[in-house]
């Protein structure tokens, strides 16, 4: 082969490469020309699967969200009861112990309120007493309740609001959410649930306030009755001695009292806390003399000196008449307080207590929308997919036209 030959070749061959590059590459002219091309069945495509999602997003069984906010309240009820009685009830303090620092071991009324709420049991005789199978399935059924009342248990869950961060956790709003496909139902639930927890919270308040003031004034009553018992007990007994003294000392003459013996005999007699001698029961007598001599211990070294000669008839004659006082009730030591201890409990009326276990900071309102399937989002995701998936296709039958036309007999046409 010459040398001119071999040009002649190369030549060609380097034309026939650079043909074959260019028939190769793709620009985005010729993009636009597949897809003009394959327009038909493009948008052919593209309309089935739009269609196909706006049906399905109009099929589907849309879920709602019915939701109402709450949040707990200051317990102002508290203040008006005796310490006896809050540190026994739901949010009251307990007495200080060693620490100095009181205790709160109750639940508050709010948490009693959210526990309602929550519990099963609770949600059952709402859901009966509110006849809510018919609004929910339109029609009466009782075979099926218990199913029915779990599903709407397992519907409902609470949770604490988000959007406040900066605030105290036990501030921010509790948010009762429920789920389902009928949302006026749901939402006129959430509110008989609410309000139906928080009057059973009040009246359970209320129970036990009256309980527990029954229990106070059975308390102090009997706390009244023992002292009376034992002031009646001491009554008797020295109504015994200085009537038996006052007999002696009148058989006996002796008018008046010999109070001035008492150092001369070597007897030192003082007066007791409850103001009696030690060896008698009682002397108001005996008491201004021993007063006025300033005595001050209680100690008896000589006891030979009788009541009726000691005090004599005049002094026994006034101690009878205090006893006789004592009989109607003119002073029994710390009986007084009882009484107005008792009185003050027996005024509180637990039926009247203002109590107020929760604030509904946004009612539950009937959801305008479903939150699951979202139509817009759904059908917008079946017009992408149709696009992509028709540009796909036209692409694929564009290549399969440039097979077929090049497995296709070339023929030559010549003089």
């Amino acid at each position: 082969m010459t040398e001119q030959e071999q040009r002649s070749t190369i030549h060609y061959e380097q034309a026939h490469s650079l043909e074959h590059q260019a028939e190769d590459e793709i620009s985005f002219a010729d993009l636009l020309e597949v897809l003009i091309i394959k327009k038909i069945p493009l948008l052919a495509i593209t309309f089935i699967c739009t269609l196909f999602s706006i049906y399905y997003a109009n099929t589907v069984t849309p879920i709602y969200r019915s939701t109402i906010s709450i949040q707990e309240p200051h317990e102002t009820f508290l203040a008006s009861l005796p310490a006896q009685v809050t540190k026994h009830l739901p949010g009251g303090i307990a007495e200080t112990g060693k620490t100095g620092k009181g205790t709160n071991p109750n639940p508050n009324a709010f948490a009693i309120f959210l526990s309602k709420v929550m519990s099963y049991s609770f949600k059952k005789t709402v859901f009966e007493n509110g006849n809510f199978f018919e609004k929910f399935y339109g029609k009466s059924n009782t075979t099926d309740i218990e199913n029915t009342v779990l599903r709407i248990h397992n519907s409902i869950s609470i949770s604490k609001e988000k959007l406040n961060a900066e605030l105290p956790d036990f501030e921010k709003p509790v948010i009762l959410e429920m789920t389902g496909t009928k949302p006026k139902v749901m939402s006129k639930f959430l509110t008989a649930l609410v309000e139906s927890a928080k009057q059973a919270t009040i009246k359970e308040l209320k129970d036990l306030t009256s309980l527990i003031v029954k229990n106070e004034i059975s308390k102090i009553s009997r706390e009244i009755d023992f002292i009376r018992a034992a002031e009646e007990e001491d009554y008797i007994k020295d109504r015994i001695i200085f009537s038996e003294a006052l007999s002696t000392a009148k058989i006996m003459g002796i008018k008046n009292n010999n109070f001035d013996k008492l150092r001369s005999n070597n007897v030192t007699v003082g007066i007791s806390s409850k103001g009696r001698t030690s060896f008698d029961s009682g002397s108001m007598a005996l008491e201004s003399f021993l007063e006025s001599q300033e005595q001050a211990t209680i100690k008896v070294q000589d006891t030979t000196l009788p009541v009726w000669y000691l005090y004599g008839e005049k002094a026994l004659l006034q101690e009878l008449n205090v006893i006789k006082l004592r009989k109607k009730g003119a002073h029994i030591p710390g009986i007084n307080l009882k009484k107005i201890s008792l009185e003050k409990y027996k005024n509180i009326d637990p039926s009247s207590l203002k109590i107020k276990v929760i604030t509904i900071s946004q009612p539950s309102i009937p959801p305008s929308a479903p939150f699951k399937p979202n139509k817009r989002r759904f059908i917008l995701i079946g017009m992408v997919a149709g696009l992509v998936i028709s540009i796909f296709m036209a692409f694929m039958l564009h290549s399969i036209d440039q097979v077929r036309k090049k497995r296709l007999p070339t023929t030559s046409t010549g003089d």
